[in-house]
């Protein structure tokens, strides 16, 4: 079990976290606004110390331009650097360079090479005199040079006689002392570094450590479990000759920064460990005030839960705000039990009638029908009301729905129960008494239910359909009544019935109907044998030859037996897998079409089709593609489609039949003569050929007006060009008739039954046999 903290630790750890948290926020904070301060002073202080440098160069550059204007202006000089006279050339230098304070005074031909210096012995290299010669290629500009291990910053100017004889250079040393000048106007050490990285000035002091470019950037002094930065330094290249670079360094030592942060660092600790004291004290005093009045909130929580919403009574000694959530759970409990009430009702009950819903009516007719006492429950569909909604629209339509409950109210007494299931269907559940005559009570119960209704200005004269069912008499148990009373509901439509009362036996015929479609669908997905085809012959009577067959479907189920075609084709049909059903028989049919063309015999196949056939939209889709699959011509195709069919949807069949007539398929109409079509409609339809219904046939030897009619068909039909079938022939006599009316084809069984492929092929063999 998993062990959960009361409130009082949860109040304590939260402001006890709370504290916590704000104190390692408020640090954080402190030590990020603390750090981006110091970034910025230090990028600050260093940005001042480049622009001092800079401007401390400048003033520098100045001096050393003056001087070399004064000194390459003097005519005495000038004339002793034409005649070549060294020793006025050297004294001039010392002399000018004291004057100005300068640390070297050096004349050069005009190619670098050292004439004269101030400086006694100074011995330059080829690469410090071609570093001359490159600062000569820029006079008057100042560039930073080491010359004998010392910096120097040079400016060099031409001795002009009038045309130029030499380049007098002016520099100043950069030493210690500059250095410590620098850093004393930039608060910053600066470093001067050579291109090996060797030091040639600072105003560092480093007692045990070598001063390197390496050690001002990756310095790092030890803090807490980590480490950070000893100084932050900026390094940027003077002016001076590629081949002998001269880097700056101007360096902020951090330890300074570091100790005045880490100093704010332990007293924000302190201050947070003494505040999250007096928060665990002060959290422990406000949360044993708080539980208190909780606790007993708590037991009012249980009682609301057993459906208890009595009102709460508080201590006296709480806060305002927990008064106010007493008042609050009080509210609230009124507010539960008056939506408890709504939903149980709203659960009950249908939101727009107010009568039982179908939950609850099944609930009271269990309660109800537990004794001998008749009731009898009428189920009441009003008919057409789906075309009133469409007319008059849904508002008319609620308000109807609505006003037919109050009636059904109003004509019965408090012991009758009343609901709407759904749509326009209602239930009313009445108990009678023996004397009741039951047919004379539902008359006066519809006839009061049917007076004309106002609705909205308009009087509405509704019809019903009514079915009942009586309890006992027609189930022992409420549920049986229920689907009793349905089941005569549906009947009473199906066969327009205003009263339909329950007859014994239909709930177990509906219920073998839902067993055999559900067998059927289980039989076409399965493919175990239980569906097969029979093949009848048909005979050309001006051929003699047997040249076409129907193709007619049978099922014998492993419990069911031998289901009857008429039953389970009927069953297909009302249940919607009609389509389902004859493309499993074109398929079939068209591969054993495709057997026998294998094996030398040429025959017409009819298959049977129906409305919903024609009216699905992948029938034809389905039927060109088993024609293509098992290599069947269309030629050896007759579709046989009832008038009925044919008939309800006029429009599309004869566009579906005239595109099916066009690729090649036979078109037949099934069971001529006993429908809704004539001879002069058929003259309209794309057909090849009647079949007349069995009915004219079977009797058609003994009946003169059976014999009238089929003559007449035979004839009309050839007048209009189709071929005329008659099935349900019985015996010879009839034959004769038919044979001498001119009829194309017979078929039944006095010719032959329907048979398997195999029987047929045999039949087929024998027939030839005897006949020829």
């Amino acid at each position: 079990m998993i062990k959960k903290n009361s409130l009082r630790q949860s109040i304590i750890f939260l402001c006890t976290g709370l504290v916590l948290v704000t104190s390692v926020v408020i640090q954080g904070v402190s030590w990020w606004s603390s750090s981006q301060f110091n970034k910025k002073q230090l990028t600050e202080s260093i940005d001042n110390a480049q622009n001092v440098f800079e401007q401390y160069t400048k003033e520098k550059e100045k001096i050393l331009t003056t001087a070399a204007r004064v000194l390459t202006a003097d005519f005495g000089f000038k004339q002793a650097v034409t005649t070549n006279d060294k020793e006025t050339i050297a004294s001039v230098l010392l002399n000018h360079g004291q004057r100005i304070d300068a640390d070297l005074m050096l004349l050069t031909d005009l190619k670098g090479q050292l004439i004269s210096s101030s400086i006694s012995k100074l011995d330059l290299n080829a690469a410090q005199s071609a570093s001359l010669g490159i600062l000569l290629l820029e006079p008057g500009t100042t560039h930073f040079m080491i010359l004998q291990n010392t910096l120097y910053q040079l400016l060099a100017l031409p001795v002009k006689a009038p045309r130029t004889v030499a380049y007098a250079i002016v520099g100043f040393e950069i030493d210690y002392d500059i250095a410590d000048e620098l850093k004393r106007l930039t608060g910053l050490d600066v470093s001067f570094f050579n291109s090996a990285g060797e030091v040639i000035t600072t105003s560092m002091e480093l007692t045990n450590e070598t001063l390197t470019p390496d050690y001002l950037t990756s310095k790092m002094l030890p803090w807490l479990l980590g480490s950070r930065s000893a100084f932050d330094s900026r390094q940027f290249e003077l002016e001076t000759t590629k081949k002998h670079p001269v880097k700056l360094f101007l360096t902020a030592e951090l330890s300074t920064i570091y100790q005045e942060h880490d100093r704010l660092l332990s007293s924000t600790i302190v201050i947070a460990c003494l505040i999250m004291l007096i928060a665990i004290l002060l959290s422990r005093i406000f949360a044993k005030n708080l539980t208190k009045p909780l606790l007993q909130l708590v037991e009012q929580s249980k009682a609301f839960s057993k459906g208890q919403y009595a009102h709460v009574v508080p201590n006296q000694n709480i806060s305002q705000e927990v008064a106010v959530l007493f008042e609050a759970f009080t509210e609230m409990g009124n507010a539960l039990d008056a939506r408890e009430q709504k939903i149980i009702y709203q659960s009950q009950h249908d939101t727009l009638t107010g009568l039982y819903n179908r939950h609850t009516f099944r609930q009271i007719i269990n309660k109800t029908l537990i004794n001998e006492q008749r009731h009898v429950l009428i189920t009441i569909d009003i008919r057409g009301f789906s075309n009133l909604n469409d007319i008059l629209g849904v508002q008319v339509g609620d308000r109807c729905l609505q006003m037919l409950a109050q009636r059904l109210i109003g004509i019965n007494g408090n012991d009758v129960q009343h609901a709407r299931l759904d749509g326009d269907v209602f239930l009313s559940l009445i108990p009678l008494t023996e004397d009741v005559h039951i047919d004379r009570y539902v008359q006066e119960f519809i006839s009061d239910l049917a007076k004309p209704l106002d609705v909205d200005s308009l009087t509405l004269n509704l019809k019903f359909w009514a079915g009942i069912a009586i309890y006992p008499q027609d189930g022992s148990d409420a549920a049986a009544v229920f689907r009793r009373a349905m089941i005569a509901l549906d009947y009473a439509a199906k066969d327009n019935t205003p009263v339909r009362y329950y007859h014994s036996g239909e709930e177990e015929a509906r219920q073998e109907h839902l067993t055999i479609i559900e067998a059927l669908r289980l039989a076409l997905t399965k493919a175990d044998g239980q569906l097969y085809m029979n093949y009848q012959p048909k005979l050309n009577l001006k051929t003699g030859e047997i040249d076409k067959v129907e193709a007619l479907i049978r099922w014998k189920h492993p419990e069911l037996g031998f289901v009857s075609p008429e039953v389970f084709i009927s069953y297909a049909e009302q249940t919607g897998i009609i389509f389902d059903l004859t493309s499993w028989v074109i398929d079939t049919v068209l591969e054993q079409l495709s057997n026998w063309q294998k094996n030398g015999l040429f025959i017409d196949a009819a298959i049977n089709i129906s409305a919903q056939d024609i009216s699905h939209p992948d029938f034809q889709m389905n039927l060109n593609n088993a024609a293509v699959k098992h290599n069947i011509s269309p030629e050896y195709i007759t579709l046989e489609v009832t008038e009925r069919d044919l008939m309800q949807d006029e429009v599309q069949a004869v566009a579906l039949l005239l595109e099916l007539k066009e690729k090649g398929y036979t078109i037949s109409v099934d069971d001529y003569g006993i429908g809704q079509s004539s001879l002069a409609k058929l003259k309209q339809l794309p057909v090849d050929e009647l079949k007349i219904d069995k009915s004219f046939i079977m009797q058609l030897a003994s009946s003169e007006s059976d014999q009238i009619i089929v003559s007449s068909t035979i004839t009309l039909g050839h007048r209009l060009g189709l071929s005329v079938v008659a099935e349900g022939l019985e015996n010879n006599g009839s034959l004769d008739i038919l044979r001498t009316m001119g009829c194309d084809h017979i078929q039944g069984y006095f010719l032959s039954k329907p048979l398997s492929a195999n029987s047929f092929v045999e039949w087929l063999g024998s027939y030839y046999k005897n006949n020829i």
